[in-house]
Order: C-alpha cells, then structure tokens, then sequence
C-alpha cells in the first residue's frame, strides 16, 4: 500500500533537515571554531548561562556568552527583553563597537594596576553623537556579601570625560565578583554635565544555574 505525503509538509521536512545539516556543519567547520577561538580574551568570561542576579526591583537571568563572539554576554530582564552587551558592559548597536571590543582586552585577565582607556563617540540625550574618552582600571580587591555569602571581588573604576556640548565628567565603581563575573555593585561616585540618569545598585541575589 502507498502512503501519499502532502507535498507541503514534504518541502518543510526537506527545509528542517537543510538547517540541521547546515548547523551540524559549522558546528564541524574548522575554520568557524578558529575564528570563534581567535576572539576570545583570555581572563574574560561571561557570567555563566542559569545565573539569575536580583537589583532590587531589576532582575537579569544570564544566558551565557554568544555562540559567535565570546565578548558579548547575553542576559534578558524581568521583561523577558534580551541585552547583548560587550564585556557585559556596553550594549551593543553603536559605531564604536569595533573600538571598544579591541580596546577592553587590555583589562583582562584583572590585576591591580590593569586599566584601558579609548576615544568612543556615543549617544547623548539630545541624540547627538559626541566624543568620550573611556577609561577603566583595577583599583584593588574587596570581599562583598549579598545574602549569607561573601564573595571575593575586583574593584574597577570607570571614568568617563565627554567633549563637545555635553560637558560630561563621571566616575563609576563596579564590584565584579572573581569567580563568575557577576557585577553585584555600582556607585556612582561622580556625575557632572549632560547625561542619561545613571543609578547605583547592589544585588539582592544570586542564584547560579544547575
């Protein structure tokens, strides 16, 4: 007895089965693991996929690192909006992505004294794109509790100059846990000139995922 296939469901069955060859194969391709493994800086990780951290009313669940470039950590927010935000700092999607990708690798891996600094053109308020001078540096070391466990951190500061009309002087301090990369706490020590409203916060909770 024949079994007659509709014709659809046929062309959608030949699609899947395109797609999961095409997957298999980069997944195999050389020349893709190469140039995956050529991105990665060492002493850089994204905070691991399952990590769920808790600000206040902020939450962000981490979905690990991207599968095409190592730098860009993905996480979504209470909202379920996905961020992809290079060395879990900058969200991706402006002209100095290039810059600030190269720029940062001189961060890592952390050490007292580290520190990066570059010339980045960003968005202001009033929609412009004016220049920044970017800077970061390991100031030190400092053990944090969030709940009932103490975490050892690394102390980075972050000053940020602008020029042009927005007059822009600022200073953060982030608190970035050694093991996982977790930011757990920003003060902003200095805000100065045109800007976006910026917060302090400190993690509430840290579930890490199976």
């Amino acid at each position: 007895m024949s079994i007659l296939i509709p014709r659809g469901l046929l062309a959608a069955t030949g699609a899947v089965l395109l797609l999961a060859g095409c997957a298999a194969q980069n997944a195999a391709d050389p020349v893709a693991r190469t140039t995956i493994a050529s991105q990665r800086v060492p002493g850089f990780s994204c905070p691991p996929a399952g990590a769920v951290v808790s600000y206040g009313q902020v939450t962000r669940t981490y979905q690990g690192s991207d599968p095409t470039d190592p730098v860009i950590c993905v996480s979504s927010d209470q909202f379920g909006v996905i961020h992809r935000r290079m060395y879990d700092f900058y969200e991706l999607g402006h002209p100095s992505d290039t810059i600030i990708r190269s720029a940062m690798q001189s961060l890592y891996p952390m050490a007292a004294g580290r520190q990066s600094e570059f010339s980045v053109f960003l968005t202001g308020q009033s929609g412009l794109s004016l220049p920044f001078t970017e800077r970061y540096r390991v100031e030190g070391e400092e053990k944090v509790v969030i709940g009932n466990r103490e975490y050892d951190t690394w102390i980075v500061s972050h000053i940020r100059n602008g020029g042009g009309p927005s007059n822009f002087m600022g200073e953060d301090i982030y608190w970035i846990d050694k093991i996982n990369g977790i930011q757990l706490k920003r003060v902003i020590r200095q805000s100065l000139g045109a800007v976006a409203v910026r917060r302090n916060f400190t993690a509430s909770s840290v579930i890490m995922g199976n």
